[in-house]
């Protein structure tokens, strides 16, 4: 019921000035259907009703004179459909306009509220007029859907395999895992990358052969290209280094100079003759001698090079080190075979005055003086010479009783100071030396020694024997021996280690060194030490059969006389190489040198004839005949001056140079002794 039908009962019967009516006209009533007052409308059609009547929102009358019809009224607001552009709710289900579903098909998509409000069966950014950063890039539709200013496959937001690469923008734009260049589609538009075994800028080479590459794949332009980037040359910053290099020893640095995989030695096509020999060094200072002898590139620990060391139980004596003066001896330092003022490269620091000795008694005067380091010759270190043209007056003496006269004293002096002259008769200068027997005038300082006499006439406290100790080696055997040639026995000092036969031993007085030789099977020179009889390789000869072995104890040139074929030779005592002097008229397999007679003697091989020869020429000859065909070994003994032989039996000959008729036959009945010499006294 509308709400002015309950106020009608009121109304009727009411004054009608109000109605500003002619009092003959009839109001309206505004409820009973009728046009009461005859103006031709009916109830609330009739303007007189409006106060009392509702907007009624189907008639399309302004029911309530607000100027509103209908659905317009905001009273009919829950009593129309929804008006999709008043603002209002006109349903009244609480939604207005075009929130309101009724609206949907009518009005603009609303993006993101999962509706189609435009009808068009697309919701939300699906609809082609959703443009916002709420939606994601469509990257085919030409539209810019996230609101981001890029459109489709300019998007970051598109890596679709719909979208063509950009070459230049880091992204993966076709979707293909591959981004810009690394992308097949971009060869032609990219500059060359060297790895990837596609032509990049699409010029027909690819790679490596491409000469954008060529200091990435050849930096050292050996033309092998780096191994990192598929080719063969294991150190592309080494010019040297490919697989066409040779492998060498390189000094201190191991390379892979073939590319091959394997270093120095270790490669079995490694150039022999950049191998270093390196032998055992025992004093360690980097130079070595021919023992364990070994060919590498690399110093093995404890080796040095081999055969340069000249004596290795000295570490200032090697090639490397200088050249000295030497007070306590004379020592080949740069091992150079030139020792002290022989040796241009000797450094005069350590050099010594010498004082001119005109008498040669030892004492120089102050008026006369050179520098050396070894004392020249009509030199002295002193300068202190009461007379230095008289050899019987020395320095400044004190003054002994000289009871025998042999120019010797003893005792106590005379006058507790010194002087040049003597305070009176038989009185002897302390500067000769004391003598040991003031009663014996064959006894005093340095005087000639009678062996085995009993008496010590050069006063150095002992009687010499009559037989220098002998040294030994037997044919096949091992074993260095010390030989007595007066008592006949011997005495084994020690295994060489090496085997021995058919060579030989010689003293070397001026290296104070035994030296042996093996004629065969070894060819070789070998040093013996006398304390334990080992010895230690210099080096090859390479000569056959080289039997006899001899040293000039002035000059300590080695000579060695071989059989096959019958030669002359001389031995480098830093290498053990044999050099060809000249042809004696037979080989000789027992040699020494005879110092009293400054020659050399040897032992004809298969006659017996004992023979001089010529160490300038190797020319021999005969000096006697003796017979002793199997006589292998010989020495001269000074202490005797006889010379010794030895046969195959192990018989030992002696006998006089002076008068080689004479002879004396020993047996010691140990075999054949190839080697004899003559050497220290244990």
């Amino acid at each position: 019921m509308r709400p002015w039908l309950l106020l009608a009962p009121l109304l009727i019967g009411c004054e009608s000035s109000a109605l500003d009516k002619d009092e003959s006209t009839p109001d309206e009533i505004c409820d009973n259907l009728e046009d009461d007052d005859l103006d031709g409308l009916a109830d609330c059609a009739d303007p007189d009703c409006a106060a009392l009547c509702g907007e009624v929102c189907t008639n399309g009358t302004d029911d309530d004179l607000d100027g509103l019809v209908d659905c317009l009224d905001d009273d009919c607001d829950g009593l129309c459909p929804e008006n999709c552009g008043d603002g209002r709710d006109n349903d009244g289900d609480g939604a207005v306009d075009c929130d309101d579903r009724d609206c949907f098909g009518s009005c603009p998509e609303v993006c993101g509220d999962g509706f189609d409000n435009d009808g068009d069966g697309k919701v939300d950014c699906l609809d082609e007029e959703c443009v916002d950063p709420s939606c994601d890039e469509v990257c085919t539709d030409g539209r810019d859907n996230d609101a981001d200013a890029l459109v489709d496959c300019d998007d970051d937001d598109c890596n679709d395999p719909s979208c063509i690469e950009n070459c230049t923008d880091g992204r993966d734009n076709d979707a293909d895992g591959r981004i810009d260049c690394d992308d097949t589609d971009c060869d032609g538009a990219c500059p060359e990358i060297c790895t990837d075994g596609r032509d990049n800028d699409a010029d027909g080479r690819i790679d490596c052969e491409d000469d954008e590459c060529a200091e990435l794949c050849d930096a050292d332009g050996d033309g092998f290209f780096n191994a990192d980037y598929g080719g063969d040359d294991c150190d592309d910053t080494r010019f040297e280094v490919n697989p066409s290099r040779p492998e060498i020893c390189n000094g201190d640095e191991v390379l892979d100079d073939d590319c091959d995989g394997l270093f120095d030695e270790d490669d079995p096509d490694i150039d022999p003759l950049t191998l270093i020999a390196w032998g055992r060094d025992d004093d360690g200072d980097g130079y070595g001698t021919g023992i364990d002898a070994m060919l590498a590139c690399q110093q093995p620990a404890g080796f040095g090079f081999a055969n340069t060391d000249c004596d290795d139980s000295r570490d200032d004596v090697n090639p490397a080190a200088p050249e000295v003066c030497n007070p306590d001896g004379p020592i080949d330092e740069d091992c150079d075979g030139l020792i002290d003022d022989d040796d241009p490269d000797v450094s005069e620091d350590g050099y010594l005055e010498w004082f001119a000795d005109r008498d040669g008694d030892g004492f120089g005067a102050d008026d006369d003086f050179e520098y050396a380091c070894s004392r020249p010759d009509g030199t002295s270190a002193t300068s202190d010479d009461c007379d230095d043209s008289d050899p019987s007056i020395g320095p400044p003496s004190l003054w002994y009783p000289d009871a025998d006269r042999d120019s010797f004293g003893a005792g106590e002096p005379v006058d507790p100071t010194p002087t040049c002259e003597p305070p009176g008769p038989g009185l002897a200068p302390d500067w000769v030396g004391e003598d040991c027997d003031d009663a014996d005038p064959l006894s005093y300082p340095d005087a000639p020694e009678i062996c085995e006499d009993g008496v010590d006439q050069d006063c150095d406290g002992r009687d010499v024997p009559c037989t220098s100790t002998l040294y030994t080696v037997r044919t096949g055997d091992d074993v260095l021996r010390r030989f007595d040639g007066d008592t006949f026995t011997f005495e084994d000092i020690g295994p060489l280690g090496v085997g021995f036969d058919f060579g030989e031993l010689a003293w070397d007085p001026v290296r104070e060194v035994m030296w042996m030789i093996d004629g065969r099977p070894a060819e070789a020179l070998y040093t013996v030490d006398l304390r334990t009889g080992a010895a230690s390789l210099v080096g090859v000869h390479g000569v056959t059969d080289l039997f006899g072995l001899a040293v000039d104890p002035v000059t300590g040139e080695i000579y060695g006389s071989g059989e096959s074929p019958t030669g002359w030779y001389s031995l480098d005592p830093l290498t053990g190489a044999a050099r060809l002097i000249g042809s004696p008229a037979s080989a000789m397999d027992g040699l020494d040198y005879d110092a009293t007679r400054g020659r050399f003697v040897g032992l004809a091989a298969g006659g017996g004839d004992l023979v001089e020869v010529d160490p300038a020429t190797g020319v021999s000859t005969v000096i006697d005949n003796q017979g002793f065909v199997n006589n292998c070994g010989l020495a001269h003994d000074p202490a005797t001056d006889s010379y010794l032989a030895i046969d195959w039996s192990g018989d030992l000959y002696r006998y006089d140079p002076d008068a080689v008729d004479v002879r004396v036959l020993e047996r010691s009945g140990l075999g054949a002794h190839d080697g004899l010499t003559v050497g220290p006294p244990p």
